[in-house]
């Protein structure tokens, strides 16, 4: 178990937004602070907690970082800024700055790079080195979130998920790796044959975790199924799927805090369980 990595994300910043109307930073950090109590309540039902660790940004997510840290909880910082189609450093020229006050365990970027971008790719590639560079001479772990959205002319594309996006994947990583040190790759589900071709152009080092895309329960559960035979792959980060829908029902009065809590913790504890399982660790 200590080589896994079991991730809750709640990085999210334009999401957590929508769930309010005008809301305040406080507001929005309250719901944050609920999705940690969850993941709290499950990380106490392990003995080993080192696989288990949160997602998280500092815009709302400050205060949550510090009692993470007193808690020994493993963090994950965003350094991207949120929903923008070409990365950008949050804070700028100073995000190192930021990130040597935070001090995460990981530091962790999104980036949407379709391979046909090419004027874009090459701005994000160039800001990417600097990050990557960042990483290597302070020692840190760089947790590579890449998403591979389909450009304009290929959004009618039905076959684009099962077929171009995994083309695309590999031509991304591709180009990526050769300007950027990635610890561990966080990416979009694949089918069996795609992720063998996947497994086999990433640097060897590197591992993989599964994100999980909003996407319905049993949909993710059938991705972390496939993607638990595979060795590189150690982990996954389910966010949405998590804590949206006991967050709406606890802001819609269907529910109390406590309750929301509960239910959080019990989605993130099903993943947890289904992923010890078919990694046979328990």
């Amino acid at each position: 178990m200590q080589n896994q990595l079991l991730i809750l994300p709640f990085d999210h910043r334009n999401s957590f937004k929508k769930l309010l109307d005008n809301p305040t930073n406080q507001e929005v950090t309250k719901l944050k602070e609920m999705v940690f109590e969850g993941f709290l309540k499950t990380r106490e039902k392990y003995k080993t907690k080192d696989p288990f660790t949160i997602l998280i940004d500092e815009e709302f997510g400050t205060p949550i970082i510090e009692k993470a840290k007193n808690l020994g909880v493993n963090v994950a910082v965003a350094v991207e800024k949120s929903g923008q189609d070409e990365f950008a450093f949050e804070y700028g020229n100073q995000f190192g700055e930021h990130l040597a006050k935070v001090n995460p365990t990981y530091v962790k970027v999104l980036v949407r790079y379709n391979p046909q971008n090419v004027d874009t790719n090459k701005t994000q590639l160039e800001r990417l080195e600097t990050l990557s560079h960042y990483c290597k001479e302070t020692n840190r772990k760089l947790l590579f979130e890449l998403l591979v959205p389909p450009t304009k002319e290929e959004k009618d594309n039905i076959k684009y998920d099962t077929d171009t996006r995994p083309k695309h994947t590999l031509w991304a990583i591709n180009e990526i790796k050769t300007r950027v040190h990635v610890d561990i790759w966080k990416l979009e589900w694949f089918e069996k044959e795609a992720w063998k071709e996947i497994l086999k152009i990433i640097n060897p080092d590197a591992k993989v975790i599964v994100l999980g895309r909003g996407a319905d329960t049993q949909i993710v559960k059938t991705w972390l199924q496939d993607a638990a035979s595979y060795e590189q792959i150690i982990g996954f980060a389910v966010g949405r799927t998590v804590f949206l829908e006991p967050l709406q029902d606890y802001l819609n009065k269907k529910i109390t805090k406590d309750i929301a809590i509960e239910k959080i913790s019990q989605n993130f504890n099903e993943f947890v369980q289904l992923w010890y399982k078919e990694k046979g660790l328990i």
